[in-house]
């Protein structure tokens, strides 16, 4: 069962969730096969659904996703790559269940707006996706997809699906109120089933379900402003997937660096008082948090994920950045990561120049 289903269920009906599959029907990790994939995503869903009515008239896939797509894969007409469904984000996953190759899904809603997926029948016959350019977009961010910590869906998700008394939209105080409710609810509920699955014997609750479980909670803890706890979330989730889903890890060691790096953030009022260390290149070198061990975590987390992906350029951003906050930019970021503004430039503009005109 997929843990968004279970936290509206748990929602909707107190004590209808449990942990109850036997030996004989857990869930083994997905090994299907991977697929050449597709997206177009687009800032509103009306948009997407003009997207649809389109593909589903006959237009070509790749035209459509550069005409419309605002997703990184638009100037590849949408094409993701080739990989196992099963390591997407939940909410592109669920959306690609039961799509064949050459069919379309529905309108799915992603933190980037609302997409539609498709699985090729092959790679595109693109002449703008050279062997160069298809090699680059096993590291991609589309295809890696952006880290998500806020919360933000989980949230609105309970506070949906939240009993709410007759009229509550008329009372000011209301949705506050509900929104505390439904959180402090998902929250407790959400424990009491990631305590209920650690009860059980091994192998009895699906990994997969586990690993959702975690994140959820994760997210519904930073919502409300408990990073440490959403911090130990995310550490259960990265246990999960180191033995049961590691094409995962990077994404999980990424999202726990940001994660600190958020905490670091919070815990020295930069939010309400930034100083210049909002300024890069930084103004004062010297300038630092006064409190950074967390700052320091967050480098730990960054590197090991750079260990991994060593090119992948938004990780050594943040990591150059995360030494802003100790007062080591530049002189203190190892060389193989050191990011200036002028390689950057440089590197942009070299992206630029590999791409064929159209």
């Amino acid at each position: 069962m997929s843990w968004r289903i279970a936290i509206t269920a748990c929602l909707l009906l107190v004590g209808c969730i449990g942990f109850s599959a036997s030996k004989g029907n857990a869930q083994q990790p997905n090994t299907a096969s991977e697929e050449e994939l597709g997206i177009i995503v687009t800032p509103t869903a009306e948009q997407a659904q003009e997207v649809l009515k389109e593909l589903k008239a006959g237009m070509d896939f790749g035209v459509v996703a550069r005409e419309h797509s605002i997703d990184s894969t638009a100037a590849d007409g949408g094409y993701m790559g080739r990989m196992n469904p099963q390591q997407l984000r939940a909410d592109l996953r669920d959306g690609l269940s039961g799509v064949k190759p050459g069919e379309l899904s529905g309108v799915v809603k992603t933190p980037q707006g609302f997409a539609v997926l498709t699985v090729f029948h092959g790679v595109p016959n693109r002449p703008d996706l050279d062997k160069k350019r298809l090699a680059s977009l096993g590291s991609s961010v589309a295809v890696r997809q952006s880290v998500v910590v806020s919360g933000n869906g989980e949230a609105k998700s309970v506070f949906d699906q939240f009993t709410k008394p007759k009229g509550w939209e008329r009372d000011l105080a209301q949705p506050c109120a509900i929104r505390r409710q439904s959180l402090q609810y998902a929250i407790q509920r959400m424990h009491q089933l990631l305590a209920e699955a650690a009860a059980q014997p091994a192998g009895e609750v699906p990994p997969r379900d586990l690993l959702e479980g975690y994140t959820a909670l994760a997210e519904l803890d930073a919502y409300v402003g408990e990073m440490n706890e959403s911090i130990d979330s995310w550490k259960s989730a990265g246990k999960i997937a180191l033995t049961n889903f590691p094409d995962s890890t990077p994404y999980l060691l990424e999202t726990i660096g940001v994660s600190y790096l958020h905490l670091a953030e919070m815990e020295n009022g930069v939010y309400h008082n930034p100083s210049s260390l909002d300024i890069f290149p930084p103004m004062d070198a010297s300038a630092h948090f006064e409190k950074q061990e967390h700052s320091q975590m967050a480098i730990q987390y960054f590197q090991s994920y750079l260990d991994k992906r060593p090119d992948d350029m938004e990780v050594r951003w943040l990591l150059n950045l995360t030494y802003v906050t100790l007062g080591q930019y530049p002189a203190g970021v190892p060389p193989q990561v050191f990011d200036s503004c002028e390689r950057i430039r440089t590197q942009r503009r070299h992206d630029a120049e590999d791409r064929p005109l159209r």
